[in-house]
């Protein structure tokens, strides 16, 4: 089993994720609501609608980053947007890591929180907080749909998937699922959830660190730390926060 190891030169800006983490459930709600309400305009629509919500209102933006001649953010929507912001070196870095370098323009896949501005091909996405950025896995074909948290980890291989509904541990032999009571703040700022068996008892735990974490066998980079304990074994691996924290 190996843990997960950390670059200090990325970890400059993780501190934020405590408060974008608390802030995001409140802003996404809000947008998605907004984003309803927005649908059903027209005629019939009631003069109290409320407006769009900021365009400075970081939201959340996976696809695919390219750097070398020039820096480009792909969304996985396929609309592409010139990127720039507070993470830029830390994405530039992590790009040169992650690429083998076996054709020139080769993309990493991000998660990033940024906000953008314009459209079409005057569109700029300025990338405020890193997430996820990895060469290989998950990425646009990922579904994050409903999830908290995902939590992933190697020797042996094991993930984490933690939902409103349940808690799932799977490995290449089993997949167990589990009951949780939501979720728990640790004393040292760490977000726990305890999974629940048949008879209610706490089968399993993950703890979530607000620390930066490599993937050993991957070299993806991910904002979060998760630690699994069932039975008398403790697993070390990374994780990400999952939209459904966030409302969008």
């Amino acid at each position: 089993m190996t843990g997960p190891s950390s670059t200090a030169h990325l970890a400059r800006r993780t501190e934020r994720t405590d408060l974008s983490f608390r802030r995001s459930r409140r802003v996404g709600t809000l947008f998605v609501a907004l984003l309803a309400m927005a649908s059903c305009g027209g005629e019939g629509a009631p003069d109290t609608a409320p407006d769009a919500p900021p365009a400075d209102v970081p939201t959340r933006h996976l696809g695919l980053f390219v750097a070398g001649d020039y820096v480009e953010f792909e969304a996985c929507s396929g609309e592409a947007y010139a990127i720039d912001g507070p993470v830029m070196t830390d994405l530039i870095a992590m790009h040169e890591v992650l690429i083998p370098g076996l054709e020139p323009l080769e993309a990493v896949f991000v998660d990033l929180l940024g906000t953008i501005s314009g459209s079409g091909a005057d569109g700029a996405l300025d990338a405020l907080e890193m997430r996820r950025v990895a060469y290989e896995g998950g990425g646009c074909a990922g579904n994050d749909a409903g999830i908290f948290f995902r939590g992933l980890g190697t020797e042996p291989f094991w993930s984490v998937a933690i939902g409103e509904d349940g808690f799932s541990w799977v490995t290449p032999e089993t997949t167990s699922n589990f009951t949780h009571n939501g979720l728990q703040d640790g004393l040292q700022g760490e977000w726990i959830f305890e999974g629940l068996n048949a008879d209610n008892a706490v089968a399993i735990t993950a703890t979530i660190f607000q620390e930066p974490c490599v993937d050993q066998m991957s070299g993806s980079w991910y904002h979060l730390t998760m630690r699994v304990d069932r039975a008398d074994q403790v697993f070390q691996g990374c994780a990400y926060l999952g939209p459904e924290m966030e409302g969008d």
